[in-house]
């Protein structure tokens, strides 16, 4: 959360789950406009096809061109730049408010 800008990924957890990951597509261009629950990107791995939705609306104002074109290489990309898009939003505070705190979602997932 840097200058009202959100990016948006996956954890390494949920990669993991994934598995073998071969293709991410994401069709949300720079400067458009996104609502909450918009699909940004679309996950396909040897084990499912998902998708990853939009926390908050905003607008784009980058994509992660270097995680689309290393997909071959993607388990070595750190959990800090597996993001798909960046936008901006007026709901940071809220969006603070309404996610878990890295260190809350690691206790989390790794509770029974």
């Amino acid at each position: 959360f840097k200058n009202n800008e959100v990016k948006i990924g996956i954890s390494d957890y949920a990669r993991k789950e994934l598995g073998d990951i071969v293709f991410i597509e994401t069709e949300i261009e720079i400067d458009e406009e996104i609502e909450t629950g918009d699909t940004i990107a679309t996950i396909e791995s040897v084990k499912a096809t998902s998708e990853v939705f939009t926390p908050s609306q905003g607008i784009v104002s980058d994509h992660n061109n270097e995680l689309m074109e290393n997909i071959n290489n993607i388990e070595n990309i750190d959990e800090k730049d597996f993001w798909f898009i960046k936008y901006k939003t007026d709901n940071v505070d809220s969006l603070k408010l309404e996610h878990m705190k890295k260190d809350d979602y690691l206790i989390f997932i790794n509770s029974d």
